[in-house]
């Protein structure tokens, strides 16, 4: 039972205490193909298998963009040991610069020269997410508890899938005047890319789930959708 005659002070529920105790590992290969601009166009390609690692979680009261939960025992650290929220096992970025030059005065060269379309391609796994207790297993009055069997941070969020692209058409006026008319779109596709999910799952009051748990958790959130904009630069 909890209350003030079990407490160490009765004064207080739960206290932060900050110690630089955590311990955290990253191990990551990289692998880069480059191709300079040369005939009209540049490519490079990215690739990043890696693995995060830490036993001591900061929440997102602390550390900005952080979706950890606090310790589950403040008492032993080693049962929080488990991938980082920031933890991405695979992660691959392409990105591309196409601006063709024709030489001469004809049609071709006139429809060709004067373009320049880029592009960014990225695809990572998805991050990861503590599955969480729809109880307070240990009664100190935070609702950080998983369930019995489960790790720290095993969910995952579905993998991210993105397209950018940017494209520019150069018109010479006159003299120095120079207009440019572009067309910018953010996920191109529209892809649906999820960001946050429903994590509780129902216990009883030993922390053992009643149901299955889900292979699949209902999404509440995604990151952009399509944006297209269009505009026109001058430039004398």
């Amino acid at each position: 039972t909890i209350s003030a005659a079990t407490r160490v002070n009765p004064s207080f529920n739960q206290t932060d205490t900050f110690l630089s105790a955590g311990e955290s590992t990253y191990h990551a290969l990289t692998v880069t193909v480059n191709k300079r601009m040369s005939h009209g166009f540049q490519v490079q390609a990215t690739y990043t298998l890696a693995k995060a690692e830490d036993d001591a979680p900061l929440t997102g009261t602390y550390v900005v963009g952080s979706g950890d939960d606090r310790l589950s025992d403040p008492s032993d650290r080693s049962r929080d040991q488990g991938v980082t929220p920031f933890h991405q096992t695979h992660t691959f970025v392409f990105s591309a610069l196409i601006a063709p030059k024709l030489d001469g005065g004809g049609v071709g060269a006139a429809i060709l020269n004067n373009n320049q379309l880029g592009m960014i391609v990225q695809a990572n796994s998805g991050l990861p997410f503590n599955i969480r207790s729809n109880q307070d297993l240990n009664r100190d009055g935070l609702s950080n508890d998983r369930p019995l069997g489960i790790e720290r941070n095993t969910g995952r969020l579905g993998r991210v899938f993105n397209l950018d692209a940017r494209y520019v058409r150069f018109v010479k006026l006159a003299g120095r005047l120079r207009a440019e008319l572009f067309a910018e779109a953010k996920n191109l596709l529209n892809t649906e890319n999820v960001a946050g999910v429903n994590r509780v799952i129902a216990t009883d009051a030993l922390g053992n789930p009643t149901a299955p748990i889900p292979t699949q958790f209902a999404p509440t959130g995604g990151y952009d959708q399509r944006s297209i904009q269009i505009g026109l630069k001058m430039t004398f």
